[in-house]
Order: C-alpha cells, then structure tokens, then sequence
C-alpha cells in the first residue's frame, strides 16, 4: 500500500478522498469475510489495464473491475450511471506516450423534455471533456500526459502497480433523470448514461475526430473522410469497405482469414502520406504460435510487416504515389501463419484465423 498511498497524495484532494474511502471499504469489508454481488467493489481494485483491451460494461464483461461507485446493475449489452455522478479508476503502464480514451455511450431521453445529456468528464480532478450526449455514439478524449509520464527510474517493459499511474474517471451528469416522473418508464432509478464499451489506447488524438469520433453513415458509395474511424464489429461500418476476404463480423470485431483480407476505399485526391492505424490483435497461443506475422499492401504495394501478438495499435504509412489519382486506395492485410483454433487445441473452431481487426483510422501522416 506504501507506493499507492503516495500516489494519492498526488491526486486533487476530492479525488484522493474518494479512492481512499472506496480502498478502506473494501479492505474492511474485506476482512468481514462478507460476500459480495459481482456489481458491487467486491475486490481491491488494483488491476493493471493493458492499453488497447476493451472493457464490456454488459453482462459477462468485466467491468466491475474499475467501477468505484454510481453505476446500476448490468444489463445485457450495458450498464447505467445512477445518480448524477459515476466514477471509474484505473491502473495504466506509465508510458511517453498520448493517450485517447474512447466510450461508447446512450443517453437516457425522453422528448420534448428531456432531449440531451450533457456529461462532464473529469480525469484526477482535472476537467477534460463535456460531451453532448444525444444519441448512441462513440465519443473520445485526450488523457492529459503529466498523469501517464514515465517515471525517470521507471524500469522499461515493467508493467506492475508500483510503476504504474492512477487515472481516476469522473463523470457528472447533471440532467440525469427518473423515467417514471417523466412517464417513460415505470422505473425510479436515476439514469444518465449507458455505457457499453470503454478503451484507453496508445497514440494521440486525431483532429479530425475530435471532441467525438465520427463514424462513418451507412452508405453503398466507398467514400471515406480522413480521420473517420472504421468499426470492424457486427453492425458496424466496414462493411462499407470490405471487398473480401473477411470472415464474418463478430461483436465488436472481424478476423481475417487465409486469404488476403482486402478493404476499398474511395478517398478525396491528395499528394501527402497518409497514416494508417489499425487495433487489432493475433490468432497466437505463445510459445508454440507467439505472432501473426502480417504483412499490409497499399494497392498492391507493401508497406509493412506487423509481428501481431496481444491487442495494440499497429501503425503504416502509405506513400503518396501509392494513391491511386482517382483517390482509389485498396487495403490488404495478408496473415502468413492464419491457422485454426482447433488446431492449436484453443476450441473446436476450425476457420482459418490470422488477426482480428476492431478499429480502422486513416489519416494525414503530417499531423
């Protein structure tokens, strides 16, 4: 407890009180031996988060790992704040590094009266955001990099609880609403917000998508705006772009198979690199298969060779002359070791996986 006493003693005052009261409740009640629901703080919540992992806020995810308080029972596919406040702590590897944190989230709204959520967020006291929440929608923020800065006797590649930082999230809700005094539910608990997913990655914000990432409208025509994120999940807007090769889309992703994994995509004309982002991670079960290796072509023209293992962000830059002049600009990740889960005795899943792909970015390589 001596290196997360300091840690909090870092922290603004209001903040530094609430972890401290939420730790000494759980270890006291702890100690009781009592018996918790899997909602409630019913473990210390000192779990290091990998960067890049997806926290589910529906039933079978994880995330009463990070809840300390104002959140309501889980639903099958997402979790309401109760009240006018919720809050999240979290563990992250130090790191030199921007971080970007992304959610997706719905608000409670009943028309006429009650059209908008406003949400302010708060990281370690700190005001970071306010997000109009008017619809489901994935919104992202900046994480301020004093709070992650690598530690000058930070020992590299050494992720434990001493040498990470401590991001306390803090969301206000002030609009947050009864549904049975507004005759839209007989339900008397107090919603703000549904949270589903949560992801803090490595890698700045990109001004394009900023304060809230777009995603792009369903559409046949290809057409693709730089800095518009490309969701690989069931439902979601690669469809738009895959031309082959895909398997089918799952929750919140897609794997590619064998065969080249090919994405087409219609651009604006432009005589700059672009960069592309991809958040993905291997079909691996170290040490007998420990990466995927991939390699990535810009119509037809290779750019990279990824040695995909757990879930990041793998980043290539496409040359400008590799642009089509008709802003045509043809994507393929080819995964040379794609194998099955069954054969690597995993399940009894027999497709031929290499990586699964959950977000897409594509954006100018000079910003």
């Amino acid at each position: 407890m001596e290196a997360t006493s300091l840690r909090l003693k870092q922290l603004p005052r209001r903040s530094a009180r609430t972890v401290a009261s939420c730790l000494s409740a759980v270890f006291l009640l702890s100690a009781c031996d009592l018996q918790f629901p899997p909602d409630y703080i019913s473990e210390p919540h000192f779990h290091v988060y990998a960067y890049g992992e997806t926290v589910r806020f529906g039933l079978g995810g994880d995330s009463h790992r990070f809840k300390l308080h104002g959140w309501s029972h889980t639903e099958p596919a997402f979790t309401w704040t109760e009240g006018i406040g919720a809050s999240l702590i979290f563990f992250v590897p130090r790191t030199p590094r921007q971080l970007t944190l992304t959610m997706r989230l719905k608000p409670f709204v009943h028309a006429p009266d009650l059209t908008v959520q406003p949400v302010h967020l708060s990281i370690n006291g700190r005001k970071v955001a306010t997000w109009e929440v008017t619809e489901e929608k994935v919104y992202t923020v900046a994480v301020p990099h004093d709070f992650v800065a690598a530690r000058p006797d930070a020992v590299p590649g050494r992720h434990n609880l001493r040498d990470s930082a401590l991001l306390v999230l803090d969301f206000l809700i002030p609009n947050a609403q009864f549904p049975a005094l507004l005759e839209a539910a007989p339900d008397w608990r107090r919603l703000g917000i549904a949270c589903s997913e949560l992801r803090i990655r490595e890698g700045r914000e990109h001004k394009a998508a900023a304060p809230v990432a777009r995603v792009q409208e369903e559409s046949e025509d290809p057409s693709y705006t730089l800095g518009t994120v490309v969701r690989f999940g069931a439902g979601d807007n690669a469809e738009l772009y895959k031309r082959g090769g895909w398997h089918n889309a799952e929750g919140g992703s897609t794997w590619t198979g064998q065969e080249p994994a090919v994405l087409g995509f219609k651009l604006e004309q432009t005589r700059r690199p672009l960069a592309l982002t991809l958040i993905t991670h291997g079909n691996i079960l170290p040490p007998r298969l420990a990466v995927q290796p991939t390699l990535v072509y810009a119509n037809k023209r290779q750019i990279a060779e990824w040695q995909v293992d757990e879930m990041g962000e793998y980043m290539a830059e496409i040359p400008a002359d590799a642009i089509g002049p008709d802003g045509v600009l043809t994507v393929e990740f080819v995964s040379k070791n794609a194998t099955s889960p069954q054969a690597l005795g995993v399940n009894t899943d027999s497709r031929l996986l290499g990586i699964a792909c959950f977000e897409l970015l594509l954006t100018d390589a000079d910003e």
